[in-house]
């Protein structure tokens, strides 16, 4: 009688587990725009990413890099934003803008004795600040990188590009 009462009583125990399965209501579909790899591996890849939700029918970009400010590291980094109208084109427009510099003075110099002429701030929301930072090293033509700071301040650099790059980035050719 006593092991029929210890059955009994472990057999809902056995019954009912803390994992189910359950539906997913917000689903998305991921489209790649855009992706950049250095030809040796050792920069790693750049993609930038559409997240189309089909119960909110909100669009969401993503872009993801290798962080080079810990080159040592393999950790990618990345940032979002939500489209909210023209987000998504207005940033390549800010982008490409900041190719034309004028002709002045330097702002400061940068890591690998890059000398910033332009840098721009974009907030995208919740304390995250996406610098775009452009520069050059001796002769070589204006380049340009994302340097994003999380809500932690915790920083991270993307590799240097140029015009035709961002293009790519952003699926325009």
């Amino acid at each position: 009688m006593k092991k029929l009462l210890l059955i009994f009583f472990c057999l809902p125990i056995l019954g009912l587990g803390q994992i189910k399965k359950i539906n997913n209501t917000n689903s998305s579909t991921e489209i790649e725009i855009g992706r950049l790899a250095d030809r040796l591996g050792v920069l790693g890849e750049m993609k930038l990413l559409k997240y189309n939700y089909h119960e909110s029918k909100k669009v969401t970009y993503k872009v993801s890099f290798k962080n080079l400010k810990y080159m040592n590291l393999n950790q990618y980094s990345s940032f979002e934003f939500i489209e909210t109208g023209e987000d998504f084109e207005s940033l390549y427009n800010m982008i490409l803008e900041g190719f034309d510099l004028p002709k002045g003075e330097v702002l400061y110099k940068h890591a690998l004795n890059y000398k910033i002429y332009n840098e721009i701030l974009i907030d995208i929301g919740n304390d995250r600040v996406v610098y775009l930072m452009y520069g050059k090293k001796g002769f070589a033509p204006i380049t340009f990188k994302f340097l994003y700071k999380d809500e932690y301040g915790v920083e991270s650099w993307s590799l240097w590009l140029n015009k035709k790059q961002i293009s790519k980035l952003f699926g325009k050719k």
